[in-house]
Order: structure tokens, then C-alpha cells, then sequence
């Protein structure tokens, strides 16, 4: 769960406290999504209900019938949005989670103690440069310069998570792609070895480097559990 975010703001306080986030404000959702008869206070409404459906305090039948109740008015709220702003929920949202997933730009180490969160933060940044960024890179310049089947198909499976991820599920965690970071790193290593050989320079002691972000995004990647 990314701190301010949005799904951030739908979570039962219980949640938040257990993994040390603190609620966004209302602002953070965007006010395309209201409408003059489903506003801000609807949304609550259907929040509130969706919390009630998973307390263990409340009878099955009532848990049933709040747990209803929210799945109605949130769908009434993604019928009003897909029809009041298409533009939006068909291309831009999507284009949206692609540049998330990308560039990752929220921290989840940056409700952990000063100055620790700063120290993580920073190593999130450049985890983030190193791998996306020039993973990325390092696989549009090899799907361009290779014919080779199954290095196209290595290459091509970071591209298809991410297009898969964003414009399919329309999911922008860091989770959702971390099942290409591998495959980002093995694109790197070969683009440093194709470079090593086409400007007859001996660049393949980076291949060590490369290396190690993968380690340090496994630790990343699971430390949603750890309490710094």
C-alpha cells in the first residue's frame, strides 16, 4: 500500500495504524469523480459501510447487507465517472498508472523515523533509476538491435507486465511489477555487453553492479512487514 494514495484513503484505520500510514486528505482524490447527487459525502458513506461489512463485531447479515450497500454506491459512482469523463477513465487514467509504475514516486519508507526514512527513500530513488529507467532503456535498445527469439522474448516480458498492469488492471503498485525487476536486470547486463561490443570498450564489470539491485529490490519488495 503506497502512502497518499488513494486506496490509502478507502483503508479502515485499523490497517493504517497497523502499517504505520497516515490517511491522506480528501484532496487527494480528484474532483472529476463527484457529481452534484454523488459527492464527497456518498463516498464516506459507502467507506463507512465497507468498513462495517468486515467488522467482526457486526452479525453476517449485517455484514452482508453493508457489504452490498458499498459495492452499490461505489458502482454508481464508476458508472457516473465512465460516462461524465471517458477521456479519463479510458486513456488518461491508464496512462497514469503506466507512469506510476514506472517511476514508483511514493516511498513507502517515508513514515518510517527520522532520518532512516530519509537514508531509505534516497536508496528507493536510486533502486528505481537504476532498474526502471535504464532497464527500460536497455530493453527498447535490444527489442530494436536483436532477432534473436528468445532474448526478444526476455526483453519482452517486462513490456508486457508493465502494459498488462497498467492498461489492463489498471494497478500502479510497486508489487504489481515486481515480477519484471529480473528481467530488467538481465536486459541491462546484455545491453552493457552489446554496448561493451559495438564501441569496443570493456564495459561488462558493470554486470557485477547490475546485480545488485535486484538483492536490494527483494528487500524492498518485502519490507512491508518490517517496522523501521
Amino acid at each position: 500500500m503506497e502512502p497518499n494514495s488513494e486506496a490509502s484513503w478507502f483503508r479502515d484505520n485499523e490497517f493504517l495504524d497497523k502499517n504505520n500510514i497516515t490517511r491522506p486528505p480528501d484532496d487527494v482524490l480528484p474532483k472529476s469523480l463527484f457529481t452534484s447527487e454523488l459527492t464527497l459525502d456518498t463516498l464516506k458513506l459507502a467507506r463507512e459501510y465497507n468498513w462495517r461489512s468486515i467488522d467482526t463485531k457486526v452479525s453476517a447479515d449485517s455484514a452482508r447487507w453493508y457489504e452490498n450497500e458499498s459495492v452499490r454506491i461505489y458502482k454508481k459512482f464508476i458508472v457516473a465517472y465512465k460516462h461524465n469523463n471517458p477521456l479519463n477513465y479510458h486513456i488518461v487514467s491508464r496512462l497514469k498508472h503506466f507512469y506510476y509504475l514506472l517511476t514508483q514516486p511514493e516511498s513507502p519508507f517515508k513514515s518510517a523515523r527520522y532520518p532512516i526514512n530519509v537514508f531509505l527513500t534516497f536508496i528507493h530513488s536510486v533502486i528505481n533509476i537504476i532498474i526502471f529507467y535504464i532497464g527500460i532503456f536497455s530493453v527498447i535498445l535490444l527489442l530494436f538491435k536483436w532477432k534473436n527469439i528468445f532474448k526478444i522474448f526476455i526483453c519482452g516480458i517486462p513490456v508486457f507486465l508493465f502494459v498488462f498492469f497498467a492498461f489492463i488492471l489498471k494497478g500502479s503498485e510497486a508489487r504489481n511489477v515486481v515480477f519484471a525487476v529480473p528481467f530488467l536486470c538481465i536486459s541491462i547486463a546484455w545491453a552493457i555487453n552489446y554496448l561493451s561490443i559495438a564501441l569496443k570498450a570493456n564495459f561488462k564489470f558493470l554486470c557485477f553492479f547490475v546485480m545488485l539491485p535486484i538483492v536490494a529490490i527483494s528487500i524492498y519488495y518485502t519490507s512491508g512487514a518490517i517496522k523501521f
